[in-house]
């Protein structure tokens, strides 16, 4: 099937009530009415990208030409862009590979190339992005310049500046407005995206003057033109750049008219990056709680569009909220997490602050040794990206734009040429003044950091040094009697737990049972009857695994390995899901021969069929069917669960055993996604393996190994059959 098919999240009511809109819908093909099933369950998509994301996915069941569906593909990865980077790639892929087919449509293909590197740089996979660019601009390089050779040179640029690289980043920004000023009858709306990176680069490299004079030129750019996501951006950079230089009360202005504007229009992933500013604002004003509160909300919209370097960026400002707050567990756990996601998109911009925020909270905490470590490595983050060779390579790029710029009004003007000369010849002087200035003070900062942090040191050691040997002992003991302690609360709590929660709602699970069964009952309550039965079948199987899988993390489960005949097991699990098998009419056919024995622990065996059997009929549609099969393999036993499910592509199949996304059922079941894993994690535990392959749309087979008993089957001599079982 074409479509791919986003993660699907849980917004219950709103999709019973659009599901009976999608019934009605009797003109449409099954494939469209199911694509558009499938959007709307994606709880990343909003109300007002919904219909244009509708419309093109109906256009393209339509169309047959490749080229209108490279260019609807193309579309539709935009429409993903603000809501879900995964989808984005998805499509734009497609509609790169049908561009690659029509020979006529190179400049399709330069668009979809920088499509691609665009969603790859807001995933912070620079690497890949710069590729996408420069494929992007070898092709379009054969064409007159234009809007879209503006738009991949300024996103390649971007590109530099978040690795780092400003020399290179403000190298390609001047050179492509050295081409818009030659061409002043031309507008392209890409020229405010221009004006941005400007004021962003200049911002890092503290030129406030030159950065406050491009972000006005965006600011005015925007509000003449129509589009109101320009001018969005245009109000985020300017609150970025009034946080900068400290005017907070102005910054939030700005933010809170572009978040009027975004939550208008449902621009999310500019509201995330709204939030996580406001959040910055909050914690400049020692407002640390409504910070934390911020960043969370950021967070989890960056999470959901997969942007690791907004994700690391909100990261990175709930640990110095909670580092504020005094809470250094907890900011050491976001800016560890922040330090992982820049190292691996290699920002050595964003590293910088992430060890500054680590040599906080180290000299928060009393380790003064990390705490200056962490300022060393800052530092020296800081030294490559503005030391004094960047320093001068950025000055070269600026003196060069300056220059050409002065020789083009110069040639237009017929003016003489060494005029030019000096004024290069005095730059050229100025900066190497500037270059011994910024290096004798650079060198003096450093040693009197550096002895400073030194002594301050070994006065901290000496002093701390005393009190640690008198309370060692003490410490001792006490942390001995607090480990037992907590030991005895823990299983103390797991038996209040299990026993507390679990008989309650099995006592419920009766009654709604008898109510259901019951012949006076009215017929308008059975149905509510059953669901209230199911929910509360799934509450005690989550139950179950999350009381089974943090016993075995906090404390480790003890097997009582133990000679089990399998059918044992599996007649009473079909027992138990009769009823839920009779409700979607599958068919459970068992075909475990008898006598087949195999070596594990009873309660553990029972909670591990029962995760896959329940995965099963979960996933498989009405009328489909599941079959058990066993076979004996060597010293092994081989037991098969297979079903005509809805099945799983490679990309689902790769992480279902390690980190699962939670899906719904083929009748809205709800599953918490501990169960493959508690399963493997008891397997691996009774030296057996689980194993899994699927197909979409044709089913899931899991084969679990266990060890056999070989003795008692070797007693037996010969399987006896199973007659098979069919619910």
């Amino acid at each position: 099937m074409e479509t791919f098919i986003p993660p699907v999240l849980s917004h219950f009511p709103s999709i019973c009530m659009l599901s009976l809109m999608l019934n009605s819908w009797i003109a449409l093909t099954f494939r469209l009415r199911m694509t558009i099933l499938f959007v709307l369950l994606s709880g990343t998509i909003t109300c007002a990208q919904l219909p244009a994301i509708h419309r093109i996915k109906v256009q393209l069941n339509r169309v047959q030409s490749d080229s209108t569906r490279a260019l609807l593909y193309l579309a539709l990865g935009e429409a993903y862009g603000q809501i879900q980077l995964d989808s984005s790639l998805h499509y734009i892929r497609k509609s790169i590979d049908l561009a690659k087919k029509q020979p006529n449509e190179r400049r399709l293909l330069a668009r979809g190339l920088l499509k691609l590197g665009y969603s790859y740089r807001n995933r912070g996979d620079y690497a890949k992005a710069l590729a996408s660019f420069q494929k992007a601009e070898r092709i379009q390089r054969v064409f007159p310049f234009d809007s879209t050779f503006l738009e991949i040179q300024v996103q390649a640029a971007i590109a530099h500046r978040s690795q780092g690289n400003y020399s290179k980043a403000l190298q390609l920004a001047l050179a492509v407005l050295q081409q818009v000023e030659k061409q002043p009858t031309r507008s392209y709306r890409q020229i405010g995206m221009l004006y941005t990176e400007l004021g962003i680069i200049y911002d890092y490299l503290q030129q406030y003057t030159l950065a406050m004079a491009y972000h006005q030129k965006r600011l005015a750019f925007s509000k003449k033109g129509t589009h109101k996501r320009d001018l969005t951006l245009a109000y985020i950079n300017m609150g970025a750049y009034c946080i900068n230089i400290n005017r907070l009360e102005d910054a939030h202005k700005y933010y809170l008219e572009a978040l009027s504007i975004s939550k208008k229009f449902y621009f999310s992933g500019d509201q995330a990056v709204i939030l996580q500013s406001l959040g910055d604002i909050a914690y400049k004003r020692n407002l640390y709680s409504e910070a934390i509160a911020y960043g969370y909300k950021g967070l989890q919209l960056q999470k959901q569009r997969g942007a690791e370097e907004y994700v690391g960026l909100a990261c990175l400002a709930l640990a110095r909220s909670y580092g504020a707050l005094h809470k250094y567990k907890r900011a050491s756990a976001y800016v560890n997490q922040a330090g992982l996601i820049f190292e691996s998109i290699r920002s050595a911009h964003y590293l910088q602050q992430v060890m500054e925020v680590k040599s906080q909270l180290a000299a928060q905490t009393g380790h003064y040794k990390e705490a200056l470590q962490a300022v060393l490595k800052a530092q020296s983050f800081k030294d490559s990206l503005t030391g004094l060779d960047k320093q001068n390579a950025i000055a070269q790029v600026q003196v060069r734009y300056d220059l050409e710029r002065k020789q083009d009004q110069i040639a237009i003007l017929n003016k003489d040429l060494t005029i030019q000369k000096q004024v290069q010849r005095s730059m050229q002087l100025q900066l190497k003044l500037i270059q011994q200035e910024r290096l004798l003070y650079l060198t003096t900062a450093l040693l009197l950091a550096l002895l400073l942090g030194i002594s301050y040191i070994g006065v901290r050691k000496q002093k701390k040094a005393k009190q640690i040997l008198i309370r060692q002992k003490e410490e001792i003991s006490q942390q001995s009697q607090q480990l037992a302690e907590l030991n005895a609360t823990k299983d103390k709590l797991f038996s209040l737990i299990s026993h507390d929660l679990r008989s309650p709602m099995a006592h419920l699970k009766q009654n709604f049972y008898q109510l259901r069964a019951d012949s006076t009952a009215s017929p308008a309550l059975v149905k509510p009857l059953r669901q209230l039965e199911d929910q509360v079948d799934r509450i005690l199987d989550l139950l179950t695994n999350l009381l089974d899988w943090s016993h075995s993390q906090l404390k480790g489960f003890r097997s009582y390995p133990q000679s089990i005949e399998l059918t044992q097991v599996t007649t009473e699990l079909v027992s138990q899901l009769a009823d839920q098998l009779r409700q979607k009419n599958i068919v459970l056919i068992n075909q475990i021969p008898l006598n087949m024995v195999v070596v594990a622990d009873k309660h553990q065996l029972h909670s591990i069929l029962r995760n896959l059997l329940s995965n099963a009929v979960k996933f498989t549609p009405p009328e489909g069917y599941v079959r058990l099969q066993a076979t004996l393999l060597a010293d092994q036993v081989e037991l098969i669960i297979q079903d005509t499910g809805i099945g799983m592509n490679s990309e689902e199949l790769a992480h279902v055993l390690t980190n699962p996304q939670v899906r719904l059922g083929t009748q809205g079941e709800l599953g918490s996604g501990l169960g493959l894993q508690l399963s493997q994690e008891l397997l691996a535990r009774q030296s057996g393996s689980l194993t899994v392959s699927s197909q979409p749309d044709k089913g899931t087979t899991f084969r679990v190994r266990l060890p056999a008993d070989v003795s008692l089957q070797n007693v037996a001599n010969v399987y006896r059959s199973a007659d098979y079982t069919v619910v």
